[in-house]
């Protein structure tokens, strides 16, 4: 918001993080502490105890760190060479290779040969996980955070690469294929590559000002760990939990669409919807409430739970019978406790449940001749 002496007041909503121009840092905060977001983060980035991995003291050390934690991951995970596979390529050929593109010699080159346009399946390293490696060092060495040690680190990985695509991402990043030989080979560098990639954000130019930075946006921070725990907790495979669920729509000519945090799906009982808000509130009249209302509507259920970072907790009964629940479930307090908090909100769920079972069953036996 501008304000009369030239200056702007600038508000921030559900992002945190660094965001560097030519002469001026802005560092972000979080609501939580700085052991509460790396729990958070690791989770993000599908990386066990980044507590202790990133030396992290302060917020404005939290892009320097993470460099100095990657440039030392991709040194170990390319101390063997790259990876190769195979990838389609298309080329204009002198000799025959692969498959050649009869439409194009007849429409374009009217029969005349060489070249010979080919498609084919080159063997090299220029796949999509190295390119995400690239890419993210890439952004690292190009934001000037760090020390020059470890940007320096990343050049030389940065060399190794040389034969590899350089992409520009834009997050969601689609998720990469499970190959347990990238898992052995690159260890938790691209998992790391893969956090860096959905948080850096776009270079902006104005003028002759260019920014980069590196943000977080909490919400889908806080909802990933929510869905992380709670499903360990609950012993909930795959097929039992669902982030995202598709085809959930609130009318019958599904021109509603619904879309709830995740839905958890235990056998012989009504599914559950379940909201993560990163907020310290959520009071009534509420957006987030109208909207489990919704899914529970939607799904055709009773029960319905919104968790949140810091709440007191509550339940909300509506007038068609469904109920609420505004539970906490916070990122604070060291390992032990979070796990205690964790295993105490899952025991409310399997409850929960069964309460539900209950009252329909009674619904039902009330209702028969």
């Amino acid at each position: 918001m501008p304000r009369s002496d030239g200056r702007f007041d600038v508000q921030t909503k559900q992002v945190v993080g660094t965001v560097r121009t030519a002469n001026l840092d802005v560092v972000i905060h979080p609501k939580v502490s700085i052991e509460g977001f790396l729990e958070l983060l690791g989770h993000a980035a599908d990386l066990a105890r980044l507590h202790g991995r990133l030396d992290l003291q302060r917020w404005d050390e939290l892009l320097p760190s993470l460099t100095r934690l990657y440039a030392h991951a991709l040194a170990g995970a390319l101390r063997r060479g790259a990876l190769r596979g195979y990838h389609p390529h298309r080329d204009e050929l002198a000799f025959c290779r692969g498959r050649i593109d009869v439409l194009d010699l007849v429409t374009r080159r009217y029969g005349i040969v060489p070249p010979i346009t080919c498609d084919f399946e080159e063997f090299s390293p220029d796949i999509e996980v190295n390119r995400r490696l690239r890419a993210a060092a890439d952004f690292l060495v190009r934001s000037g955070f760090g020390r020059d040690r470890d940007r320096g680190l990343l050049r030389t990985s940065l060399g190794q690469l040389a034969d590899v695509g350089l992409r520009r991402y834009r997050p969601p990043l689609a998720p990469l294929p499970r190959d347990r030989r990238v898992s052995n080979a690159y260890g938790p560098a691209v998992d790391l590559a893969n956090l860096i990639l959905t948080c850096a954000s776009v270079e902006l130019r104005h003028g002759a000002v260019a920014s980069v930075g590196f943000l977080v946006n909490m919400d889908d921070l806080y909802e990933r760990w929510v869905s992380a725990v709670l499903r360990r907790a609950l012993g909930a495979s795959g097929s039992r939990w669902k982030r995202h669920p598709p085809k959930l729509y609130l009318d019958h000519d599904e021109s509603v669409k619904l879309e709830p945090d995740m839905v958890w799906l235990p056998s012989g009982r009504p599914p559950l919807p379940i909201d993560a808000k990163y907020k310290r509130s959520v009071r009534l009249p509420n957006p987030d409430v109208y909207q489990m209302a919704a899914y529970c509507t939607g799904l055709d259920v009773s029960e319905g739970v919104v968790m949140s970072v810091d709440v007191e907790p509550y339940v909300l009964r509506l007038v068609d019978g469904v109920r609420i629940h505004v539970r906490r479930l916070s990122v604070e307090g060291g390992p032990e406790k979070r796990e205690r908090a964790v295993r105490s909100e899952a025991l409310f769920l399997r409850e929960l449940m069964k309460a539900d079972i209950s009252v329909e069953a009674a619904a039902l036996s009330k209702g028969a001749p």
